[in-house]
């Protein structure tokens, strides 16, 4: 059996280019909640649609976190998602 080359850069399978694609714009976008991560699985890729297990309750760990921390200034968290 002999290896299979991969070039840097390209994905193995359709699977991973999925994977690639939302690994892409998750890098791009300020993610805080699950509704976010489902915008950004869905905007990643017309073949990339996310499924929600509805029964987990899911945190805005921003909104909670606020009021204990304060804003460095000149420092920011993130960058907010270009729709």
């Amino acid at each position: 059996m002999q290896p299979v080359p991969y070039f840097t850069g390209h994905a193995r399978s359709h699977v991973d280019s999925g994977f690639a694609a939302i690994k892409k714009r998750f890098r791009r976008c300020d993610v805080s909640t699950l509704a976010h991560l489902s915008d950004v699985v869905n905007d990643s890729s017309n073949s990339n649609a996310s499924v929600q297990y509805p029964q987990w309750q899911w945190e805005d760990w921003r909104a909670f976190l606020k009021p204990k921390f304060r804003a460095l200034p000149g420092i920011r968290f993130g960058i907010d998602c270009l729709h």
